[in-house]
């Protein structure tokens, strides 16, 4: 979580709930967050001082907004530099249930298919509208590709499940 908050810090200043906000609509679709991983993060950012903190209100509210320091920017950057060190890690629990589906009339596994076609379809319209958004707005083609890989990514899954239906439909559900 440290380095997709000092990334996006290297942006602009924001709050926690507007991080949360920028990572659901951005990264969110390979990298998930939760304001119980961001708070505890930034807090340790700050006390390494990776970040600082500065305390306002809005109407009635607190509102505590972070920025990234130099030392922030230079792990940041550190970080970027490193490659090859990364896990590749999926955790894609649809597949654990479809693993498992023998055990489940062809019916039910062909309405668990469909819906999640529905759902995939859906995951990508938000990164379609993504893209579009920073068509209209983004300087750096970089916060571009990752939507266009998430797209391609659903394309292929929703394609891959219609010839997994297919499949079932032509060998009586297995």
């Amino acid at each position: 979580m440290k380095y997709p908050l000092l990334g996006f810090l290297s942006l602009q200043p924001m709050t926690g709930y507007e991080l949360k906000k920028m990572v659901s609509i951005s990264t969110g679709q390979f990298y998930s967050a939760s304001y119980g991983s961001i708070y505890p993060t930034l807090r340790k950012l700050e006390q390494e001082g990776a970040v600082t903190s500065n305390e306002g209100k809005e109407g009635n509210r607190v509102k505590i907004v972070y920025a990234i320091t130099a030392k922030g920017e230079q792990e940041l950057d550190a970080w970027l530099e490193q490659s090859g060190e990364e896990e590749f890690v999926l955790r894609y629990e649809y597949m654990t249930k479809l693993f498992f589906s023998g055990r489940r009339a062809p019916a039910n596994i062909m309405r668990m298919i469909q819906t999640h076609v529905g759902e995939l379809e859906a995951e990508k319209q938000k990164l379609v509208e993504l893209r579009d958004a920073l068509d209209d707005s983004c300087t750096d083609a970089y916060q571009r590709y990752p939507c266009e890989f998430g797209i391609a990514l659903f394309d292929f899954l929703q394609e891959w499940n219609s010839r997994l239906m297919q499949h079932i439909e032509r060998n009586d559900g297995n």
